[in-house]
């Protein structure tokens, strides 16, 4: 056969040839044997010479009218289009050939549509179409066309075109020319006038849809630009583009629809030409087809988009038939037939690869091959160097079964379906496509960010942030798909620049917290929360969440009523909450946590006030429906009803004695009634105007009333003949004595309280702050401090001896109608119009101990190895020893200077105690008495502390000496000098070997505690080192000084390993949490501040010290940190454990959530 053929193509090529040189030869005879230039022999001679041109032109193109083929090729391409070297088995489109041609060499060119779009669906042989029919047909014209090569403009058509527009003359760089297309749109149409001058030039484009699947909105907007100003320009210029039909629309309502206009669409081929289709290239090849074969065939197609497969097919049918010249049936039911070639081809390759790869994983690799935009899947391309080993091998068997094609693109090896048909027709890959859809058209915007990201520069613009990057990155989460390439940098770069603009936003949040917190305290909570969770744990963040956590003291929110609420009660037992609300119920409350335990129904108006018997038994509420009701409080039965007034009721009160009930109405009177039987007693008269309040002394010999005419009423029961104080200049709110009965105190509706001197009727302060009308208020239990409620929306906790504000508590969002104290006197709870009842803290962080006992500044503190005991060194010159868990004093020990230091021994026996009396001792921990004295110092002595034997002890201080001792003789060990200032801080390693020690020369040394020799120096800080500690396993050292730098170093290299960050205030003290990366840092400031050391965040901050915080201490088991203050006091503090912990208390100290408002203002996404 193939002899056959190179022997029908010899023979015509030598036909030409011999023409030629007979015609050449006759005219160059003529020429030089006459002479003669007579106008009939040059004539002769000019015909000649151009017949030999045509002839020349022939043997280039293969010859007019007549086909040649190669037979190292197969005649029919596969799955692939046809290219113009395949033009002479090209049949069966001759006429949609024909008619593109005449489209392309328009009689009158001035009216002719230059962009000629080929439209059909897909499969139709668009491509093939003009590739193996029209390009070639061009090329034998006698009008000389110049023909780019055909480019597919992909992600980046501008760089397809100009690496097309490269390959011819004059040669450029395709990355060049891509440069000057992007700067100038004008830059096509100069290029093409350099390549073809006069000449017409056709530009091809190939699946011009994936301007649409592929390209970004400004890539193919450029694209789009640079070709139509390049038509307009160039009369010369002529575009044919490939377009599947149902993309067709897209492009039409674009703003290029301009172009899409006449398209010529490629149809269904009938069966006489689907015929020729078949048997045209076996012909050629010299193969024929099994009787009946070819219409089978022809009937399995059908025409539509089955012609890839009969393509394909063909072809593995002639492979198949090589070397018998005959294609036969059982070939073709082998293959599957047209619809089954495909299908049983992949099959093929899957079997093959099933001992070396699982099916999903092949199928998986094939999904990245297809792309999604709009109703149908479409072809992707793949870069090689993108796939994995074990991927690239699956891609070569499909590429060796002509499944995929592997081509060079812009320098890339790229890897692409042979086909559509592919995911089409088969099965299982179809399957998996349109299982993973969501998941294709995902990856497409992915793809389409990052191209437009790449080709915008890398500007940072283009990257995603916030909740669009949150979304790419959840897309590539739940994908199977690894992200790769530009894809892949595409995403790392937008997380670095998300990061650092919340790095930015976290900060700035924090700093809005910090301004907030004090106005909003919940508020601020919400915010940092945001910034720690939303953006970035930043130290300001964890440090603002601490100041918004000691600021708010809101810790339990009560909702069950439907409107505002008046009143709130406490139990006498601290178990039970009372609420008095404008829906005409009472309801109880657990305060703990805030469940709602019982509803009291009964009154047919807004109640006004609650108050629990002294016993805690009963209930008494005051309404507007004129009746005061008495209700007990296990059942929530209804006992007595107190009816009489002639008005709405505002007050209603038990007497401490259990006996009376006393209610207060706008009739302007007061009544007392029996608590038992519910007996009128008596009615006081005299207020002018309504009665707002009433309150018993506690002795119940007294009642104090407050009205709107402006006067506090008391009212002696034995003698009711009242007393009016008066000040205020507006309606009494509220009355309430203080727990001795010596004191009465006032709210008003000008918005001060007033505290009276009760028995001489004087007054003795007014306290102002408050914004608004102050509805109510209350005595704290000790008699220390009152409460007071206020439209202003706050309750603010006062001192009742000087009237200094001590707390604001924020958090209502409406006028704060009533405010009560718990028993024991640590928690305020309040009712306000925003319907809600509220439990505060009545102090900030709250401490878990207070020991108060010194009478100077207390200096330096210790906890026992068995947690029982602290030990306290104060300027009083006494050690004192307390018990941990009561705070009660267990010893006091003198000393003739202040007490420095103090340590106990690891077995918990024997304290030491430093003292500036330059003297060290050992203290009996039973019988608190002096063991043993340690002199030599010669001056006061800072720190004492023990080895972790017990056996030794080493002091430092004002001498700038560190002394080792034998803690059991007394003997001087060792003594270390170096440092050339007062030595302020002094540790042992947790195995015994080595010592730090830090001066005021601002340095950090390290001694050998054998023989005392100097091991390193460590220098870091810029100010005196004030504290020194080891990590629980020696491995690390953390030190503090006055620079405010709190530094982590490696004890090993005696690099610094981390720096914490300047502090707000000089560091005091340190200490290394017993088992943990935590430490406790003592401040100028006051405060104690916990830090995890390897996250750099701060875990607490402790305030209440009202000074300087001196030292500090861990408890053994690492809950809590013993501080001593400037204050004359030491504290102990409950410690989270991390920031897990201390997040989860921030949400439990919250009760909404941030608004959209709120969020949108924070830039919060």
């Amino acid at each position: 056969m193939r002899t056959r053929v190179w022997s029908q193509q010899f023979r015509y090529r030598l036909r030409l040839w011999l023409a030629a040189g007979v015609v050449l030869g006759v005219a160059t005879a003529l020429t030089v044997v006459t002479g003669s230039t007579t106008s009939l022999l040059a004539a002769l001679a000019l015909f000649a010479t151009g017949f030999a041109g045509v002839v020349a032109q022939e043997l280039v193109k293969g010859g007019t009218g007549h086909r040649f083929w190669s037979a190292d090729r197969p005649p029919y391409p596969g799955l692939e289009a046809f290219a113009p070297e395949d033009a002479a088995v090209f049949f069966g489109r001759a006429v949609p050939t024909q008619d593109l041609v005449d489209r392309l060499n328009p009689v009158v060119r001035e009216h002719s549509r230059r962009f000629v779009a080929v439209i059909g669906p897909s499969g139709s042989g668009k491509s093939s179409l003009v590739q193996g029919g029209v390009i070639p047909a061009l090329r034998q014209r006698r009008t000389r066309w110049v023909i780019s090569p055909a480019f597919q403009p992909g992600n980046r058509p501008v760089a397809a075109l100009a690496t097309a527009l490269a390959e011819l003359p004059p040669l450029l760089r395709a990355e060049d020319l891509e440069a000057a297309l992007m700067a100038d749109p004008a830059a096509l149409g100069t290029r093409v006038h350099e390549m073809s001058g006069r000449h017409r030039h056709l530009i091809v484009i190939d699946q011009f849809e994936e301007l649409t699947t592929m390209a970004g909105a400004e890539e193919r907007d450029k694209f789009l630009t640079l070709v139509s100003e390049a038509l307009t320009a160039n009369p010369n210029l002529w575009v044919i583009a490939t377009l599947r039909s149902e993309f067709l629309t897209d492009l039409l309502e674009s703003r290029y629809a301009g172009l899409i206009q006449q398209p010529v669409t490629v149809g269904t081929l009938d069966a006489d030409t689907l015929s020729e289709v078949i048997e045209g290239p076996a012909e050629l090849a010299g193969v024929r087809f099994a009787p009946g074969l070819v219409s089978r065939m022809v009937a399995d197609t059908g025409g539509g988009d089955s012609l890839p497969l009969l393509a394909y097919v063909l072809q593995r049918l002639y492979l198949r038939s090589r070397g018998r010249g005959v294609i036969s049936a059982e070939d073709y039911e082998r293959l599957g037939g047209v619809r089954g070639a495909i299908a049983t081809q992949a099959e093929t390759v899957l079997a093959d690869l099933a001992g070396e790869v699982a099916e999903d994983k092949v199928l998986s690799l094939l999904r990245r091959f297809v792309t999604w935009e709009g109703r149908e899947p479409t072809r992707r391309r793949v870069r090689a160097a993108d796939l994995t080993d074990e991927e690239r091998r699956i891609a070569d068997a499909f590429v060796d079964a002509r499944l995929l094609i592997s081509r060079t693109s812009s320098g890339h090896v790229v890897l692409d379906v042979a086909h559509e048909a592919l995911f089409r027709y088969w099965a299982p890959l179809r399957q998996e496509v349109e299982s993973h859809a969501e998941a294709l058209r995902r990856r497409t915007q992915l793809e389409r960010w990052a191209g437009e990201w790449l080709r915008s520069g890398r500007l940072r613009a283009f990257l995603l942030r916030g909740e669009r990057l949150h979304t790419a990155m959840r897309w590539v989460a739940d994908s199977t798909e690894q992200a790769v390439g530009e894809v892949a940098e595409f995403l790392a770069a937008s997380r670095g620049d998300d990061q650092v603009w919340r790095d930015r936003l976290a900060d700035s949040l924090a700093a809005q917290a910090t301004l907030t917190c004090e106005l909003d305290p919940e508020l601020a909570i919400l915010i940092v929360l945001a910034a720690i969770e939303e953006c970035a744990p930043r130290p300001l963040a964890f440090r603002a969440l601490h100041r918004a956590l000691w600021a708010c003291r809101q810790r339990v929110l009560l909702r069950g009523h439907d409107d505002w609420v008046w009143g709130v009660a406490w139990s006498p037992d601290g178990r039970t909450l009372a609420s008095a609300s404008h829906d005409h119920t009472v309801r109880l409350w657990d305060p703990r946590d805030g469940t709602e335990l019982r509803v009291l129904r009964g009154h047919t108006d807004r109640v006004a006030t609650v108050a629990f018997s002294p016993d805690g038994t009963r209930l008494v509420s005051a309404a507007q429906d004129r009746t005061a009701r008495v209700w007990d409080t296990a059942s929530g039965a209804e006992l007595l009803l107190l009816a009489g007034h002639e008005h709405r009721l505002e007050a209603a009160v038990f007497s401490p004695d259990g006996r009376l009930v006393a209610t207060g109405a706008r009739d302007g009177t007061v009544r007392l009634w029996s608590a038992d039987d519910g007996t009128g007693r008596a009615v006081l008269t005299g207020h002018g105007d309504w009665v707002q309040d009433v309150a018993f002394a506690p002795d119940s010999a007294s009642l104090a009333s407050g009205s709107g005419d402006g006067t506090v009423g008391v009212w002696p029961l034995a003698d009711p003949a009242p007393v009016y104080l008066r000040g205020h200049r507006d309606w009494v709110e509220a009355v309430d004595w203080s727990p001795d009965g010596k004191r009465l105190a006032s709210g008003s509706r000008d918005t001060t309280v007033r505290v009276w001197h009760a028995a001489r009727a004087e007054q003795r302060l007014v306290i102002r702050g408050h914004e608004s009308v102050v509805e109510d208020l209350a005595w704290s239990p000790d008699g220390l401090r009152i409460a007071s409620a206020s439209r202003d929306t706050t309750i603010r906790l006062w001192d009742a001896g000087e009237g200094e504000e001590t707390a604001v508590l924020r958090g209502h969002a409406d006028w704060v109608e009533g405010v009560t104290w718990s028993p024991e006197g640590t928690r305020v709870a309040s009712a306000s119009r925003d319907g809600t009842i509220r439990i505060w803290d009545a102090a900030p962080s709250p401490e878990r101990l207070g020991l108060r006992g010194h009478t100077g500044w207390v200096r330096a503190v210790a906890w026992s190895p068995d947690g029982r005991l602290v030990a306290t060194g104060s300027r009083d010159g006494t050690a004192r020893v307390w018990d941990a868990t009561t705070g009660a004093e267990l010893a006091n020990l003198p000393h003739q200077g202040e007490v420095r230091g103090v340590s106990f021994a690891p077995d918990g026996r024997t304290l030491a105690t430093a003292s500036y009396d330059y003297v060290v001792r050992l203290w009996d921990t039973e019988a608190w008495a002096e063991t043993r004295r340690f002199t030599g110092h010669e001056d006061g002595v800072r720190r004492a502390v023990f080895d972790p034997a017990g056996t030794r002890v080493a002091s430092c201080g004002r001498d700038d000496t560190i002394r080792l001792w034998d803690a059991g003789t007394g003997d001087t060990l060792a003594v270390l000098t170096g440092h050339r200032a007062m030595v302020r801080g002094l540790a042992f390693s947790p195995d015994g070997t080595r010592l730090v020690s830090g001066s005021n020369d601002g340095t950090v040394r390290l001694w050998s505690a054998a023989d005392g020799t100097e091991q390193a120096v460590l220098t870091g800080h810029s100010d005196a080192v004030t504290g020194v500690a080891w990590s629980p396993d020696g491995i690390r050292l953390v030190t503090g000084a006055k620079d405010r730098r709190l530094l982590v170093w490696d004890a090993a290299s005696c690099r610094t390993e981390a720096d914490l960050g300047e502090q707000e205030e000089v560091i005091r003290d340190l200490a290394w949490a017993p088992a943990d990366g935590r430490v406790a840092v003592a401040l100028d400031d006051g405060t104690a501040r916990v830090w995890d050391t390897g996250a750099a965040v701060e875990l607490a901050i402790h305030r209440g010290h009202r000074a300087w915080a001196e030292g500090v201490a861990w408890s053994p088991d690492g809950t809590a940190v013993v501080t001593a203050s400037g204050d004359g006091t030491a504290r102990v503090w409950p410690v989270q454990p991390d920031t897990a912990a201390l997040l989860e208390l921030a949400h439990s100290r919250v009760f909404r959530a941030l608004t959209p408002e709120e969020r949108d203002r924070m830039l919060l996404r």
